[in-house]
């Protein structure tokens, strides 16, 4: 008798054993399964928040046009390109869509850890009230280049457009890079007819 009720007291421990420790391995398995969807969830957000980045940019910089500003009597377009900055007119707005001319600066900054974004800075024409974003942030870097061509030479890829240059860019190309992944996106500004406006503004580089 004893020594049967030893023995189903043994098996009785071995059982809560077994029991403790299947317990373990689902909770683990949930756990692990928890993070993974989690992860995932995170890069479907992360991935279409970087595919409307591009369409917005794509769309801002298509929409660019020749805008016009008074120098001291001197008629100068508003246009700055370089390799860390890209500033323009737009008649698309990142907050309003198409309502209203914009001027926009695309700033690229680093961050604490050195990681490159870009700042995205919206003033609509005629008023000091202004919008900022940031987009493709935690970049490994992140530059400008654009297309110049002339009747002289053949057309290449610069990355400072000459300031003495009067007409504007055929392509403008954003090159991003995450660690070893790396993206080129070219944008054809659809330019309208010149339309000379008289402005105020200066541009600050």
């Amino acid at each position: 008798m004893n020594s049967s009720r030893g023995f189903t007291l043994l098996e009785l421990l071995i059982s809560i054993t077994m029991l403790a420790l299947i317990t373990g391995i689902m909770g683990w398995t949930l756990n692990m399964a928890h993070r993974t969807l989690d992860k995932g969830e995170r890069k479907i957000h992360y991935l279409e928040r970087e595919k409307i980045s591009y369409s917005l940019v794509e769309s801002q910089i298509q929409s660019l046009f020749p805008y016009q500003y008074d120098d001291e009597g001197e008629k100068k377009l508003f246009f700055f390109g370089g390799k860390d900055k890209l500033m323009f007119a737009s008649n698309y707005s990142l907050w309003r869509g198409t309502r209203g001319n914009t001027f926009v600066t695309y700033d690229i900054q680093t961050n604490e850890k050195g990681k490159q974004f870009l700042q995205i800075t919206e003033q609509i024409i005629g008023l000091e009230t202004k919008d900022e974003t940031i987009l493709f942030d935690d970049c490994t870097s992140i530059n400008f280049e654009y297309f110049l061509k002339n009747a002289f030479e053949e057309g290449k890829w610069v990355d400072q457009w000459p300031a003495d240059e009067k007409g504007l860019p055929d392509k403008i190309k954003i090159n991003i890079a995450y660690n070893i992944k790396k993206i080129a996106l070219m944008v054809n500004p659809l330019v309208k007819p010149t339309t000379a406006l008289s402005s105020s503004a200066v541009i600050t580089k």
